[in-house]
């Protein structure tokens, strides 16, 4: 959260810094180095090459953002201009570095503009239909033991063009061999699989968040490789420019930016260098001796190795993630870690949220809002998944991956009709999409109601009721917070009208001794309600919540 503020707070304030440096008792020779500043502001709002942007909207254009930005570039300009130029006395060798910092700025602005253009879905899937992939291949293929994460991380580089595809929902032709590498997937075990899918997203990630697109191209490496070259130059100009007439805070604020700057420059080109992007670039490359000279040769691993020891994020103190125990924040993760899932699944139960609110009617969400003026789904994302969320075990993931695999079985056997499977007792479900929101909320009430009454005395059949219980629970925290995760239209929340309709339930106050929760208070009353109505005495309400009520209390019974 602190670096979004800190990239929206950029954003907004580039449009009044310009105007505020110039403002108060300044001399024109004062002036001089604060227009010298405002280069290094454009690289600044120009972001790092690990972020272009926070949301997939920030990737469409608009008229507003094209004139944002023309008035940010000419605004520098005419500040340069006017101030280092035009000024007098002669500013000597300052004129020289302003100009080369401003070239570079207007440069990594533009490269933002161009990243988050490409970051664009629309604009993936037509470089996926103007450029056919070539065939897949695994890299540091290890066919008779697990993949380590660099592993899993090359395998998902060379299978990218189908994650693309799926992303962007279009096909893609595969021949034989290009299956094969899926089987091969497949033998390498559950664990291997799951972090190939892990690496293939967050690759994803790359491409629609960060500056990956236009980085790990000839233009990006050598912007990234002349980059340090030019601050060093503005460093040594510097150094020859006359600040005896400026400030001493001036001039030491003006040396720091150009030495952070060239820090920054210097860990963006090892990074980029050091990256399986750029593996990936070197080894595709038309150019043989460069492949032999970088790949082959080892230099790619030397410079890896190096960025990977310089990296503070694989410590667990710096790595935003505060669950790990204190005494292993200091413990090193292995390379690109931080690229996997980390296992957590938001947690939403419509029997808890209607039973806990009588008590506690001002929620986490609600008050966080309010201290930190951010939105509520926002805040709830926050509270439902930060905070209350469930880390998934290792368990869990095998018994999933597992039944992917068997389901994947299926796409290399013959195909089957639908009379074929119903004669094999196979039940053959059909629904239309917009019915899977009602279906999950059904659900989700018949698991509630049927854990609220059954008992399970062996420490087997426990560990599978509470994980069946956090999957439903996710997937009614994906209806709340993430309904476009779902394959559904745009349609009126039906949770709302079940969660109003159970609070209602909720409000007659008499219940037996036995239910000593309220969510056991709740379930009782459905119980009781679906009584009512198998008896003819129910009230007859049609409506979606009492559909979603009376179907989840019915299939609780059948469980």
């Amino acid at each position: 959260m602190v670096p979004w503020w800190a990239t929206v707070l950029a954003d907004i304030i580039d449009k009044f810094v310009i105007a505020l440096l110039f403002t108060g008792d300044k001399t024109s020779r004062e002036q001089q180095l604060s227009a010298f500043w405002l280069p290094f502001l454009l690289i600044h709002i120009s972001r790092p090459d690990n972020i272009s942007g926070f949301s997939i909207e920030e990737n469409v254009f608009s008229h507003g953002k094209v004139l944002s930005a023309y008035a940010v570039i000419l605004g520098a300009t005419n500040v340069l201009y006017v101030n280092v130029t035009l000024s007098r006395p002669n500013v000597g060798t300052l004129v020289l570095a302003s100009f080369l910092v401003f070239a570079l700025a207007i440069f990594k602005y533009l490269e933002r503009a161009v990243a988050q253009g490409r970051g664009n879905l629309s604009s993936i899937k037509s470089l996926i239909k103007n450029n056919q992939p070539k065939r897949f291949s695994f890299h540091h293929w290890c066919p008779y033991g697990p993949l380590d994460n660099d592993q899993a991380l090359l395998v998902a580089h060379s299978m990218l063009h189908i994650t693309k595809c799926a992303f962007c929902d279009c096909s893609l032709d595969m021949d034989p061999l290009d299956r094969e590498t899926g089987r091969k997937i497949i033998s390498c075990g559950w664990e291997s699989m799951c972090k190939v899918v892990e690496m293939e997203l967050s690759l994803m990630y790359d491409l629609i968040y960060t500056k990956a697109v236009v980085i790990h191209a000839w233009t990006g490496y050598i912007t990234r490789i002349v980059s340090p070259l030019i601050i060093c130059t503005v460093l040594f100009l510097l150094n020859a420019y006359n600040s005896e007439f400026q400030s001493v805070e001036d001039i030491v604020i003006t040396y720091l930016l150009v030495v952070f700057t060239l820090l920054l420059d210097v860990r963006w080109l090892l990074g980029a260098l050091g990256s399986t992007w750029a593996y990936t670039v070197f080894k595709d490359s038309r150019w043989q001796w460069l492949k032999h000279a970088v790949v082959c040769d080892g230099k790619w691993h030397w410079i890896r190795t190096i960025v990977v020891f310089m990296d503070l994020s694989r410590l667990p103190l710096f790595s935003g993630y505060y669950r790990e125990p204190l005494s292993t924040l200091f413990n090193m993760k292995p390379p690109s870690n931080y690229r996997l899932w980390r296992g957590i699944m938001g947690q939403y139960n419509l029997l808890h949220e209607c039973t806990r609110h009588k008590d506690y009617p001002i929620s986490v969400s609600s008050v966080m809002g309010l201290l930190l003026l951010q939105q509520e789904e926002s805040m709830m994302q926050h509270e439902y998944h930060d905070i209350h969320g469930f880390k998934i075990p290792q368990d869990l993931k095998g018994l999933l991956f597992e039944r992917i695999r068997e389901k994947l079985k299926l796409s290399y056997t013959r195909p089957r009709n639908v009379e074929e499977e119903e004669e094999e007792g196979e039940e053959v479900v059909q629904f239309d999409s917009d019915e899977l929101q009602e279906v999950i909320l059904i659900w989700h009430m018949a698991t509630d109601i049927f854990l609220q009454k059954a008992t399970f005395a062996d420490e087997e059949s426990q560990k599978y009721v509470k994980l069946i219980s956090k999957l439903s629970d996710y997937l009614v925290f994906l209806v709340v917070l993430h309904p476009s995760m779902l394959p559904v239209r745009k349609l009126p929340s039906k949770y709302k009208e079940t969660s109003k309709e159970l609070k209602e339930l909720l409000s007659v106050e008499n219940r037996p001794a036995s239910c000593k929760t309220r969510k056991q208070k709740l379930a009782f009353i459905l119980e009781q309600m679906e009584k009512l109505v198998l008896n003819g005495n129910g009230d007859g309400r049609n409506s979606t919540s009492s559909i979603v009520l009376s179907d989840g209390y019915q299939y609780a019974r059948v469980l």
